[in-house]
């Protein structure tokens, strides 16, 4: 049985928009008609897709994670930018054309207006995501290498504390410990 998580994720394993959602090539044996139909098809799967992603998160793995898969997904949108532009170049072709009537100029011409404000509004929703998505992923790490720095500079204010190198067993046990921990906080932060 399917995992019903992967049933609700618009993308594929590999970050990419399922492949029921991808467009059909445009081949001469298609007509205009079965063409806008099929950019709009996937048009919509892929607003819808887009629609569905979760809010930017707030931790650096997940932000990660949300950045890459959008990445796919703007690939997968300008791998789809010539279907769309071959079907709007088909549709200019036939409005050039003298034998459709008025009627069929119109249905063509509000096909194709419908078209290309939906892949407009789909482009710009898909970059504003990307924006924030880029935005949010400077943000956490600009807090990471801020975190960095402040430990940085402990461990630099811890070292300066320390004292030379002494003659004496006793004293020497200390400082082989204090460099213990040091090393261990190293360790850790790596």
């Amino acid at each position: 049985m399917a995992d019903p998580q992967e049933k609700d994720n618009p993308f594929n394993k590999e970050g990419e928009i399922s492949s029921s959602a991808s467009c059909v090539s445009i081949s001469s044996s298609a007509t205009y008609q079965d063409s806008v139909e099929s950019v709009l098809t996937w048009l919509l799967q892929a607003e819808d897709t887009l629609s569905k992603q979760p809010d930017i998160a707030n931790d650096l793995p997940a932000l990660k994670q949300q950045f890459h898969q959008h990445e796919e997904f703007m690939l997968e949108l300008t791998e789809q930018q010539n279907c769309v532009g071959s079907v709007l170049q088909e549709g200019q072709s036939m409005l050039q054309d003298t034998d459709l009537t008025e009627e069929d100029r119109q249905h063509v011409t509000a096909q194709m207006t419908l078209l290309n404000t939906r892949w407009e509004h789909l482009r710009l929703h898909a970059m504003d995501r990307q924006s924030k998505l880029q935005q949010a992923l400077m943000e956490q790490q600009q807090q990471q290498l801020a975190l960095l720095s402040n430990w940085l500079q402990e461990m630099e204010a811890k070292i300066a504390e320390w004292s030379p190198v002494v003659n004496n067993m006793h004293q020497l046990g200390g400082q082989i410990a204090q460099l213990k921990t040091f090393e261990e906080q190293l360790e850790h932060k790596q």
